[in-house]
């Protein structure tokens, strides 16, 4: 059913790239933690203390979160995609592949 109101929403044919003044923002997506999950033992503490397990490395507070890109022009079209990490280099593509930069005034963040 789903792919029958997809369809449906499409334009026909292929896409336009987006234009005029169009905003653009990233954010960071995580799968939610099951419920009764723990992430430490009740004896982790313990078991570190006497050497038996390491000490978990911190890590990042984005480390393995998906980025999503979304874009939107005023009054129009919106586009979402997936880009593989957050800094410019990696966004800058994904975001000339969906705007037609000749014609548009992009608005971000400039968070990254």
């Amino acid at each position: 059913m789903a792919h029958r109101i997809r369809e449906a929403m499409r334009e026909k044919g292929l896409l336009r790239p987006l234009a005029g003044v169009v905003e653009a923002d990233e954010t960071y997506l995580h799968p939610r933690r099951r419920r009764g999950s723990r992430a430490w033992p009740e004896r982790a503490p313990e078991e570190i203390a006497m050497g038996i397990r390491s000490k978990p490395r911190r890590k990042g507070p984005y480390a393995g979160k998906a980025v999503a890109l979304g874009m939107q022009e005023r009054g129009g079209l919106s586009r979402t995609a997936k880009a593989p990490k957050a800094p410019a280099r990696t966004l800058q593509p994904v975001i000339r592949q969906g705007v037609d930069t000749a014609a548009t005034r992009m608005i971000t963040d400039q968070c990254r």
